[in-house]
């Protein structure tokens, strides 16, 4: 009986564990994407009316791909945990559905991809050039990039609700122990260029 019991316990144990590990992630704090970064300065970078109705139609068909994808992903996900709360774990049946999953991921990794090099194409080496200069100006401690740049993995795991900027640098800061070691130098290296504060009164 105590057997039995055991046995119970740790199916259902191991079946908890998948269902955690195969969980999709957390929603992320929605970001611009490229497309959004570019209508937005559209006038500014000399983005003519044909080019921008190309931007919109774009925008159009790949939220549209993505949405269908995403559909997909929830319900292969639904179809997953159904394998996984089944009394009997199917091995092969789990692993066939985790490679549907993970080809779906691909997709729609893919779609992203091509969005953003078709926006590239719309472009001239000038637009670029500009929008990447406006990016700089506006975020000039973007996540992955710039000052923090060696710090992406550690802000996605100790500081992921830290705002950008001067707010991420004290995050990481309060956080010395938990960071890797090319992060710490990269945030000794940028608090050792911060201004000395003001004399007090």
């Amino acid at each position: 009986m105590k057997t039995r019991r055991l046995r119970g316990k740790l199916g259902f144990a191991i079946a908890l564990a998948l269902a955690t590990a195969l969980a999709p992630p957390a929603e992320a704090r929605p970001r611009r994407s490229p497309a959004e970064h570019v209508a937005r300065h559209a006038e500014q970078i000399g983005l003519d009316a044909e080019a921008q109705a190309a931007l919109a139609a774009i925008v159009e068909e790949s939220e549209g791909q993505d949405r269908a994808l995403h559909a997909e992903m929830r319900a292969a996900r639904e179809r997953m945990h159904e394998l996984l709360a089944a009394p009997a774990l199917d091995r092969a049946a789990v692993l066939a559905q985790a490679a549907a999953l993970d080809a779906l991921h691909a997709k729609a990794q893919r779609n992203r991809l091509e969005t953003v090099l078709r926006i590239h194409e719309l472009l001239t080496p000038a637009q670029r050039q500009a929008l990447v200069e406006i990016r700089e100006r506006e975020r000039p401690w973007g996540r992955g990039r710039g000052p923090l740049g060696r710090c992406s993995a550690d802000l996605r795991t100790v500081c992921a609700d830290a705002p950008e900027g001067a707010g991420a640098l004290r995050c990481l800061a309060d956080r010395w122990d938990a960071l890797s070691e090319p992060c710490r130098e990269a945030v000794a290296r940028c608090r050792s260029d911060e201004p000395p504060p003001p004399p007090a009164d």
